[in-house]
């Protein structure tokens, strides 16, 4: 029922009441991945046979009617970290292996709000593809800052092609978690609006300087 934003409100009302922290960890997943990942947990279960469930036998869940899962999809209501029953918010694009372990402890034990420092106005997002779109434009940012400093070590300026600053390391090295870090909080402010694709990474650029002073 979490997909439904009356009942992360009422999930946020009764955390509040015990005096729990919360928060919302959502796995940006476009629809027809969704479907891809259901229609083969059908065919599984259909080449396998009925799931007897239990440690090493496989997933528990079992695969929804398409009729079904394509209502799910129309009913879903994105989490905003705008509102205080979706914040914090942390976005993990399907495709990326790391998970911010870090910043959920931090939210969640030592209640270390998540400060957005680069909120632009920007119209919604319209591109069906814009979460890969941006998730792809700032792993390209993090991959060339890596590859300069293994060239040229900590410190310096890093040019990055179509943006309209370089960025400004400190002097001491940054390291792979920290960018990705920053990566992750800067698609969670952004994932809701679009820009230009030229655009996305000077505004990536601004944020990762802002970010290592």
């Amino acid at each position: 029922m979490n997909y439904i934003k009356g009942y992360r409100y009422q999930l946020h009302c009764e955390s509040k009441a015990l005096l729990t922290p919360s928060c919302v960890v959502y796995v940006g997943t476009p629809a027809e991945k969704c479907k891809e990942w259901n229609a083969a947990k059908g065919s599984e279960k259909r080449e396998g046979g009925e799931e007897t469930g239990g440690e090493g036998k496989g997933d528990s869940w079992e695969a929804y009617a398409p009729d079904v899962l394509d209502n799910l999809i129309f009913r879903y209501e994105e989490p905003n970290g705008m509102t205080r029953w979706d914040s914090p918010l942390f976005v993990v694009p399907w495709m990326d292996e790391d998970i911010p372990g870090e910043e959920i402890w931090n939210a969640m034990v030592n209640n270390e709000a998540v400060k957005p420092h680069l909120a632009t106005v920007l119209k919604p997002a319209a591109e069906a593809n814009y979460l890969q779109i941006l998730d792809k434009t700032t792993q390209d940012v993090v991959s060339a800052v890596l590859d300069y400093q293994k060239t040229n070590g900590a410190g310096g300026s890093v040019k990055i092609s179509e943006a309209s600053t370089t960025i400004e390391l400190p002097a001491n090295h940054v390291g792979l978690a920290q960018l990705q870090r920053i990566r992750r909080q800067f698609i969670s402010f952004n994932r809701q609006h679009t820009a230009e694709r030229t655009r996305l990474k000077s505004m990536f650029v601004e944020y990762l300087n802002k970010e290592l002073e």
